[in-house]
């Protein structure tokens, strides 16, 4: 992501809701995972350990319809899945006040610097749910190839998995396996990918159903051999719940300003810190992780 460049003049016009946009642009771009779950998002407010409760949906059963008898109709029974929303992720800095003219290039620099940072946590918490996954593949110390990808496609299939397709199956893999699969002929052969995404992008793309994708934050466990626990799930197996935080009261000598893109809120405060002699900056969000369908709808890939 670019940005234009933010001269002197351009001070007076700079708004908490500009580095807002800013901070929310940039953690969107880097996440991963965050992108492949169920997000629930509520602007009201919240705080550090809060439960919430989100709606599962109840089963549908098909009946058999027999003639000369009216329809059964049924009534869903909708469960709650409980929440905590006990992440609250933080970055702060200050700017000093020397060289205003490039005090706000400065923060833009900053501000982006940090929504990345809070990408790479969001994704890191969700990464470590493969701990609640159904079912298992592979075998840690084997790098994943195609028949992994099969193999994680059959064990959701054996939970009854519904089978919709890349746009909500994910098979999420380190940069190590990625390394590998990307010299899988599957993947840059044109003739057997259908496309040069893999040559000309070394992006993974869309692989038997699956969406295939690299995080730098699937977990590791160190020892002989290292331990990668990979995952192939659907979006409804987990869930990143966010809430806004209270804004500061008016006067306290503070701007600051919350806002929300598809499903994750954040806020951010600067002031002025006597203490530092420059202007301080925070930016935070509250968010909580967990299984909605983990059980049914996930598997670990062991790699």
């Amino acid at each position: 992501m670019s940005y234009v460049a933010i001269s002197a003049s351009d001070v007076a016009n700079a708004t908490p809701e500009m580095f807002a946009a800013v901070a929310l642009g940039a953690l969107q771009n880097n996440l991963v995972m965050a992108r492949r779950v169920n997000r629930d998002f509520d602007p009201k407010e919240a705080e550090r350990g809060d439960v919430i409760s989100i709606t599962k949906r109840g089963a549908l059963t098909v009946k058999d319809k027999a003639e000369d008898t009216d329809h059964d109709p049924q009534e869903p029974a909708n469960t709650k899945v409980s929440i905590t929303l006990n992440k609250h992720k933080y970055i702060d800095w200050i700017l000093s006040s020397r060289a205003k003219a490039k005090a706000i290039a400065d923060a833009v620099n900053y501000v982006e610097d940090a929504g990345k940072g809070l990408a790479q946590t969001i994704d890191n918490d969700l990464t470590g749910l493969y701990t609640l996954a159904g079912a298992n593949v592979g075998t840690y110390g084997t790098l994943a190839t195609p028949s992994l990808i099969t193999a994680a496609r059959r064990a959701l299939a054996t939970l009854k998995c519904p089978n919709d397709g890349p746009q909500n199956r994910s098979f999420v893999v380190d940069e190590h396996n990625e390394e590998n699969l990307l010299n899988q002929n599957l993947f840059v052969s044109v003739e057997q990918a259908g496309d040069k995404t893999a040559l000309e992008s070394a992006e993974l793309g869309n692989k038997y159903g699956f969406k295939v994708l690299m995080d730098q934050n699937i977990r590791e466990t160190a020892g002989t051999p290292t331990q990668r626990h990979c995952m192939a799930f659907h979006r409804d197996a987990f869930v990143l719940a966010t809430r806004l935080l209270e804004l500061p009261d008016a006067g306290k000598g503070v701007q600051a300003s919350v806002m929300n893109l598809d499903g994750i809120g954040l806020r951010i405060i600067n002031g002025w810190s006597m203490d530092a002699g420059g202007n301080r900056w925070v930016i935070d969000v509250l968010y909580g992780v967990g299984s909605m369908r983990a059980s049914t709808h996930s598997i670990l890939v062991k790699a």
